[in-house]
């Protein structure tokens, strides 16, 4: 028996096939928009009335469903007066809610981004978050990056917020003297800028001489903040000259003692020690140091040392207890020493970190265990001490994490098993154990593959490396993670 292909007459079918009534419904309201039968709302912007439906509207705006659904004025006459919106993209909004459409321009993509955010109409602030997101953040520049960072920060935009922070890190001196557009920050916007440990100034005074000036454009408007901004001046970074010149400029109204008393508190807002970035520059640090590479040193002590690239030359950090194996990471101009090996040949649970304005070693709240040889890495304000050893080559399988902003160590979930030795990574919230070595009975047995925790989800995953690789260094580098060992007398890469 013939039969007929199973694609032939479904085009007819679908022409043909009665059509749904989101179609109908869609049509519909169009008509009414259009011509405007059955309106029961008006938008208000610069003068010019738009009647609409409130079922419409409130349906896919939490803003106006709040209006429409209260006891406010607006609910009982259906008159909505949207201050400060420019009526053309009033008329957009709501040509997109009735037809549909709506067309991408660089013109049109802030005011809409802004009324789409503050009305929450949710589907057409999906929109702005991806297409409208482009324009915004291939627009930004030295000229409107103050603009852009505060409608960022104002509507929690992450992608534009990023783009316009890194313009104003590296440029706050020149921003902060040259663009009226700061001087038009508002209190919330400025505190978020000056409260950036990114900033790219060489000194503190370059920021309390920008609040000056924001101060002294509505002097008479903005005296009463004078206390909230001082909180985010870290005015123990300044010289004494810097603290005269600071004091000269408010003998009355400003007690400069008094705020370093108050910000070298435990109760200060923020690491009030904490350099920003331009005040510090990178070097490459060196833990670890064995006993016999350090018979150069006196007494054999165990040193930090560190390559500054601008001098060429290693040169010393004050000692530590810790002879060898410990474990370090910097998070921004702090660096921080967990565990290690002591001269008796015990584990360290010690926790230090470098002070480098007192040019000394400070002890934090020590781990739940001694370590060494483990995994130490700093992911989102956290460190993470993960796995090592202790006590006669006891293999750790525990992992825990220390919180910076309240200096307390928590265990976190356990390693798949005890692993010590591993190179170790981060990248994209997740952080890598790689190779390593781990206990088969007795016995120790080289690790051939790769633990990733993930830091959101709490949980470990393991995927398999063609290659054993014990002692071995990884570094992230271009979305991957490199990675090195020492392998039959010669050094062999691999990244993953």
């Amino acid at each position: 028996m013939d039969c007929a292909p199973a694609w032939e007459g479904r085009e007819e079918n679908m022409v043909n096939a009665p059509k749904l009534l989101e179609y109908f419904m869609r049509e519909g309201l169009k008509q009414l928009y259009q011509d405007h039968l059955l309106c029961d709302a008006t938008t208000v912007a610069e003068g010019k009335r738009f009647p609409c439906h409130r079922l419409l509207v409130a349906a896919v705006s939490p803003y106006f469903k709040g209006i429409f659904t209260s006891s406010f004025k607006e609910s009982q006459d259906g008159e909505v007066v949207l201050q400060d919106m420019a009526s053309s993209i009033v008329q957009t909004i709501l040509n997109y809610l009735y037809m549909g459409e709506i067309s991408l321009t660089k013109e049109s993509a802030q005011g809409l981004f802004v009324a789409a955010s503050r009305l929450q109409v949710l589907p057409l602030l999906e929109i702005c978050t991806t297409e409208y997101n482009r324009f915004l953040v291939e627009n930004v520049s030295i000229e409107n990056c103050l603009v852009y960072y505060a409608l960022a920060y104002a509507h929690n935009n992450e992608a534009l917020l990023g783009v316009a922070m890194n313009l104003i890190t590296t440029n706050f001196g020149h921003l902060s003297k040259e663009e009226d557009d700061f001087l038009h920050l508002d209190l919330s916007t400025l505190v978020s800028i000056i409260s950036l440990d990114g900033l790219m100034v060489t000194s503190e005074l370059v920021i309390y001489q920008a609040v000056k000036h924001w101060m002294r454009f509505q002097t008479t408007e903005r005296s009463l903040l004078i206390g909230e901004l001082m909180k985010h001046i870290r005015f123990l970074l300044l010289s004494q000259d810097e603290v005269r010149e600071v004091q000269s400029d408010w003998e009355r109204c400003l007690d400069v003692q008094m705020w370093q008393k108050k910000l070298d508190s435990k109760y200060g807002p923020f690491d009030s020690r904490a350099l920003r970035q331009g005040m510090y520059n990178e070097c490459i640090v060196c833990v670890g140091l064995s006993r016999w590479v350090s018979k150069w040193m006196e007494n054999e002590e165990f040193h930090v040392c560190y390559f500054d690239p601008r001098k060429e030359n290693w040169e010393k950090l004050p000692a530590l207890n810790s002879l060898y194996s410990p474990a370090c990471v910097a998070v921004g101009d702090k660096l921080y020493v967990s565990g290690g090996t002591l001269r008796d040949k015990s584990h360290s649970d010690a926790l230090h970190k470098y002070d480098f304005l007192k040019g000394q070693w400070i002890h934090l709240p020590p781990m739940s265990v001694p370590r060494t040889s483990h995994g130490f890495l700093a992911c989102n304000q956290k460190l993470y001490a993960l796995g090592g050893c202790c006590r006669f080559q006891n293999y750790l399988g525990s992992a825990e994490c220390f919180d910076l902003m309240e200096k307390t160590w928590t265990p976190i979930s356990r390693l798949p098993f005890a692993l010590s030795c591993s190179a170790s990574a981060v990248l994209k919230d997740k952080l890598y154990l790689i190779g390593g070595e781990r206990k088969n009975n007795l016995f120790p047995e080289m690790y051939k593959g790769v633990l990733i925790y993930d830091v959101n989800s709490g949980t470990w995953t393991q995927v398999p490396l063609t290659v054993e690789c014990c002692f071995a260094g990884a570094v992230p580098m271009n979305n991957g993670i490199c990675h090195w060992w020492l392998f039959q007398g010669k050094n062999e890469t691999a990244s993953c």
